[in-house]
């Protein structure tokens, strides 16, 4: 699957202006969750993807590999080490810890996948 979402022309998705990408991921089947708690950190964690100091992800293996939670913690200047002080964005470390312990992350990238998929194979239209 990854192949296929790699080698189709998606440009236009690492194109886009993160807070519209943002916007168009959230629409559609990731907004059908029915616990709002869920959904608030589903979007909180799809803002920490997508919108980090690193930039937005440019390829669909970085962004899977963005949802990594020591990869995550890079992306906002810091580190995933409970033992070391926090070095990144100041109050980040807070928001991926509450992401982390929702459980989101998992399926997320499930969901992503599976749209960026959904791109790849039919062609998929610029936001």
């Amino acid at each position: 699957m990854l192949n296929t979402i790699e080698s189709a022309d998606l440009a236009w998705v690492w194109e886009s202006d993160p807070a519209e990408l943002v916007s168009a991921l959230l629409g559609g089947h990731l907004r059908t969750i029915t616990d709002p708690e869920r959904a608030e950190l589903r979007e909180l964690a799809l803002r920490l993807l997508l919108q980090s100091p690193a930039g937005v992800p440019t390829s669909f293996a970085e962004l899977v590999e963005a949802t990594a939670v020591h990869r995550l913690a890079e992306r906002w200047g810091g580190t995933h080490d409970p033992r070391a002080v926090w070095t990144g964005a100041r109050g980040a470390d807070q928001i991926i810890a509450a992401v982390i312990a929702s459980g989101v992350l998992p399926g997320l990238t499930a969901e992503l996948t599976n749209l960026f998929h959904h791109w790849a194979t039919t062609g998929g239209s610029a936001l």
